[in-house]
């Protein structure tokens, strides 16, 4: 019995040994599938960064008096790093051409992809997982309603 079991066992290992060999030669490797291949290029086009060209204007929690929505405006410089990771800025400033900061925002971390996304072709779903943010106020108005 336990001759068997040897036996057996050699008998896998050469197997797998010669079927190992089998797989590392070029045509037998796996092809990738069209969604890996758009995303490694999708991921290759996107190393390096961006930033905004013009200050962005966002609706804020905060109220006019008659009611509408206060603006903010804010800047970002993103940064698609190898191995998925990334690094955000986000500027936020008191006025519509980003002369007066006041606050900063540094976020990194890591990117999980999650497959395609029905709102384009092409387009992916990405979950962000980022370290925690640290924050720069920028104005002494701004330094007293900062809560770290």
């Amino acid at each position: 019995m336990r001759r068997t079991v040897r036996a057996s066992l050699l008998l896998l290992l050469v197997t797998g040994a010669f079927g190992g060999v089998a797989a590392q030669s070029p045509g037998n490797q796996p092809k990738a599938s069209p969604m890996e291949a758009d995303l490694a290029k999708i991921k290759q086009a996107m190393l390096g960064g961006w930033e905004s060209i013009a200050p962005e204007v966002r609706p804020s929690a905060s109220k006019n008096p008659d009611g509408s929505l206060k603006p903010f405006y804010l800047k970002r410089a993103f940064k698609y790093l190898p191995s998925d990771r990334f690094e955000l800025e986000i500027v936020n400033s008191a006025d519509p051409y980003g002369a007066v900061p006041l606050a900063r925002m540094k976020i990194g971390g890591h990117m999980l992809w999650q497959g395609s996304h029905p709102i384009a072709p092409g387009a992916q779903k990405v979950d962000f997982h980022g370290a925690r943010p640290r924050l720069s106020p920028r104005g002494p108005a701004v330094l007293g309603r900062a809560q770290y």
